[in-house]
């Protein structure tokens, strides 16, 4: 499998997150598109920690992952913020 760190790489199997649809769903979508388990997907093509599943992965996305999405799935970042609960926050600061 070839890791998408340090480098600009397009997955074959891409995917666009649905309306409405969370991080950890468009990320479970996108391990079975690719016939990987979730956590060798999220560590080899995403360059996360094994860990990574023990935090909210839904409440925030940090700005790597979002670009390394961003790149291999030929979205805009923005898309890929908009799939955190930040996205749905109302509250104003």
């Amino acid at each position: 499998m070839i890791s998408t760190r340090n480098r600009e790489f397009k997955w074959h199997f891409r995917t666009q997150p649905l309306p409405d649809e969370l991080l950890s769903s468009w990320l479970v979508r996108y391990s079975t598109g690719m016939i990987m388990k979730l956590q060798a997907f999220t560590t080899h093509n995403l360059g996360q920690q094994p860990q990574f599943w023990t935090n909210d992965v839904d409440r925030t996305i940090n700005t790597s992952l979002c670009s390394t999405l961003g790149n291999a799935s030929d979205i805009a970042p923005d898309e890929c913020k908009n799939t955190t609960l930040e996205a749905f926050s109302t509250e104003e600061v």
